[in-house]
């Protein structure tokens, strides 16, 4: 083909390809971009379950369950909250999700499972004047075994061969934190 003419540039149809897919790769690599920020999200109460892993009670509808992730109490729905994980909440190692009640936070938290499922963090923060805070007091369904698995980066080493982890658990509050 003839290359057409456009004022003081010409441009092949060859040239023409390799312009659209070089545009395509990097329009498609910067849309897989996104997907690999962390997020963090609110407990807003937006689906009216008391369940974890419902996208619509978080806000923006998005789960805090990748690793990196913020989950964050701070009083948006008022009063005390018993919520429980219906599946494995919490997000992978290296960094699992990161757990904050804020002073804001003042009923009480209860979190607990309703079946054989983990519940993974890295890190547990609760602020001066939040609640009180209780992981896996029994709320959860008869029989159920969920586990709360601490998790941080081992860089590849089993838990159970890296000789120690660190995890923190602050509590700042005057209230208790149980489990």
């Amino acid at each position: 083909m003839k290359p057409k003419n456009f004022g003081i540039c010409r441009i092949s149809p060859l040239a023409n390809f390799i312009t659209l897919s070089i545009g395509f790769a990097c329009a498609m690599a910067t849309l897989g971009l996104d997907t690999a920020h962390a997020t963090s999200a609110t407990w807003d109460g937006g689906a009216a379950t008391n369940i974890l892993n419902t996208g619509a009670n978080w806000t923006g509808d998005v789960l805090p369950n990748a690793s990196g992730d913020t989950a964050t109490w701070d009083g948006t729905v008022a009063g005390s909250l018993v919520l429980n994980w219906s599946g494995g909440f919490g997000g992978p190692a290296p960094e699992a999700t990161a757990y904050v009640l804020t002073g804001t936070q003042t009923g009480d938290l209860t979190l607990d499972s309703t079946g054989n499922f983990d519940l993974t963090m890295n890190r547990i923060t609760i602020a001066s004047g939040a609640g009180a805070f209780t992981l896996g007091d029994g709320v959860g369904a008869v029989g159920s075994s969920g586990r709360i698995v601490f998790r941080s980066d081992l860089n590849g080493v089993s838990p159970e061969n890296a000789g120690y982890k660190i995890n923190v658990f602050t509590n700042d509050s005057a209230n208790t934190a149980t489990w």
